[in-house]
């Protein structure tokens, strides 16, 4: 067990809390999407990066819940926020199995039910990067190509895009 003291952590700075992702209590709440929790839903193993080239963007990722009730499984949540926190932008990684963007369809994690353990790190440049597994549960199925996959994604990001991230690439 470690204590940090002020010593070592004297860049750190008090702030206030804020939530990444919205409640709604309406526990039947519609059709879920990246964007809404229709039935508030958990997100867990969380990762967050500060960008190195602008400390108001904050990067988080965790394995988001909120589309079990669209496709039977949690899937990697991207959430972003250009001031410091204080708002974010939510997406998935694209590819989930209910994503008919442009992106989701080109994705080589389509046909994967499954995306989770997230690591988000940005680089020097300020590009976000967001890596984690896609799988199947139901290994050894004849039709899908794979079962588990490692990914990263990566984000050239611009404050302000839909999604608050660009295309990954």
């Amino acid at each position: 067990l470690f204590v940090v003291t002020a010593t070592f952590a004297g860049h750190a700075v008090d702030g206030a809390d804020v939530k990444v992702t919205n409640d709604n209590n309406n526990v039947d709440g519609g059709t879920p999407n990246p964007g809404f929790d229709a039935q508030n839903r958990q997100a867990n193993e969380t990762t967050v990066a500060i960008s190195p080239q602008d400390p108001s963007i904050v990067a988080a990722g965790g394995n988001d819940y909120r589309m079990v009730p669209a496709f039977g499984d949690a899937w990697l949540g991207v959430y972003v926020s250009s001031d410091g926190g204080a708002t974010w932008s939510i997406a998935c990684v694209p590819g989930f199995p209910t994503d008919t963007s442009a992106d989701g369809l080109a994705s080589p994690l389509l046909g994967l039910v499954g995306a989770g353990d997230p690591v988000a790190r940005f680089d020097a440049d300020g590009n976000l990067y967001v890596a984690g597994i896609a799988f199947n549960r139901d290994f050894d199925q004849a039709d899908l190509p794979n079962d588990t996959v490692a990914f990263v994604a990566k984000y050239d990001y611009t404050p302000g895009t839909p999604g608050g991230v660009s295309t990954p690439t």
